[in-house]
């Protein structure tokens, strides 16, 4: 039915995530392999790592690690996260050609997830960056986490130009570090005969959404009007991409290039990207029920017809988790509907009628702690699941 290079082994992919970890980067090996396991007999073939941890993702393509070795031997492969690790920083001002400095906002503004460091080198459109000194300039819980960067601007005989507010820098030396780490653990596999599970990079998630910031009350306690900067990540994709095809080169064996697709807006990334994946949740997460509406319909649809023709695709079906809020556990309510095995089988065959090169089966399974359920949690509808996978695995649909 389907002759790309994409699909693995010929098989429709199915497309998983490894349970998360409490705190998204301590690794049971142990539970990492029961979870191969699990997917395996489900007939998953591409698997998401857990998310929070590029060394944990790099565990998964490592031939001397027990969970890269569970990987090879299972025959699943890894799609390998980039999204966000070396995107941490937006642009909020740049005082050029005033100034030599820029000011940036650190993670989601608020928590100090990430400082930069000096000696970074950063990329912003056609200019290089590079951070020689960092000054904190807010600190306070009222505060964005902001940082004035003094730098050399346009470095490495790049052109300084001014940028806008909202752009993602690129930490293009951390970027090249990632993809060598990466490319040692394909070699490792090459040494040893075997196949490397790299499938391919995930460039960008649904969309780069917009940074808003609400400001404290002033002295007479009247609100003052939110900051809202759309945040771009084009750029940093493009860049992305070049440097991804600098470094493996291009041919039938280069890893492939996915980015995620939550609306048609964000259809200018096609371009840099070999794969989409389309975030068109047919779940609701916040009211534990299956939302198949109309205008869910209508969104995949749009996007479908969006892309170029032949343009292979993964769909993102499966929602099946409930975050439980504070207000939830209070009024006992642990225990919300989810679709029945019926459902799921229905919605499944009718996806599968739009041509997806896959489907995602997402989130299988998290840690009670979490307070998300998964479908593995659910025995009817893992059995239903496994099913529908069996005769998928076996050409029956």
């Amino acid at each position: 039915r389907h002759t790309l290079r994409f699909h693995l082994d010929g098989a429709l992919a199915v497309y998983g995530q490894l349970a998360n970890m409490d705190d998204g980067t301590r690794w049971d090996t142990a539970e990492a392999r029961r979870d191969i396991d699990r997917l395996k007999n489900l007939h998953v073939n591409l698997v998401y790592p857990p998310t929070g941890s590029l060394t944990n993702a790099l565990h998964m393509l490592d031939p001397e690690h027990a969970v890269g070795q569970r990987l090879i031997a299972a025959k699943i492969k890894v799609l390998f996260p980039l999204a966000g690790f070396f995107t941490k920083y937006f642009l909020l001002q740049d005082d050029w050609p005033a100034a030599d400095t820029i000011t940036v906002v650190s993670g989601n503004g608020m928590t100090p997830a990430y400082k930069p460091q000096e000696g970074q080198l950063f990329y912003l459109d056609s200019e290089q960056i590079l951070c020689q000194k960092v000054s904190l300039l807010a600190a306070d819980q009222e505060s964005p986490l902001c940082y004035r960067l003094k730098c050399v601007r346009g470095a490495n005989r790049t052109v300084p130009v001014r940028h806008s507010p909202g752009m993602l820098l690129l930490d293009l030396r951390s970027l090249d570090t990632c993809l060598q780490d990466v490319r040692s653990r394909m070699k490792a596999c090459a040494e040893q005969g075997l196949e490397s599970p790299l499938y391919g990079f995930y460039l960008a998630d649904d969309k780069p959404g917009k940074w808003v910031w609400d400001p404290p009350l002033g002295p007479d306690q009247k609100p003052k009007k939110p900051l809202v900067i759309p945040l771009d990540d084009l750029d940093a994709i493009r860049k992305m991409s070049r440097y991804i095809d600098y470094r493996f080169g291009v041919s039938t064996h280069t890893p492939v290039k996915v980015v995620g697709l939550g609306e048609e807006k964000v259809l200018e990334r096609v371009p840099y990207a070999d794969l989409a994946l389309i975030y068109v949740y047919f779940f609701h997460m916040k009211q534990g029920r299956l939302a198949l509406t109309p205008g869910r319909v209508e969104t995949l649809e749009a996007i479908r017809q969006a892309l170029p023709p032949g343009f292979p695709f993964l769909g993102l079906l499966q929602g099946f988790k409930y975050v439980y809020s504070e207000e939830d556990k209070k009024k006992g309510k642990t225990d919300l509907e989810f679709p029945s095995p019926a459902q799921v089988g229905y919605h499944l065959s009718q996806y599968l009628q739009l041509g997806p090169l896959g489907i995602m089966t997402y989130l299988y399974r998290y840690r009670p702690s979490s307070g998300i359920r998964g479908f593995w949690d659910q025995p009817d509808l893992r059995r239903a699941i496994g099913s529908y996978y069996d005769r998928l695995a076996n050409g029956a649909e």
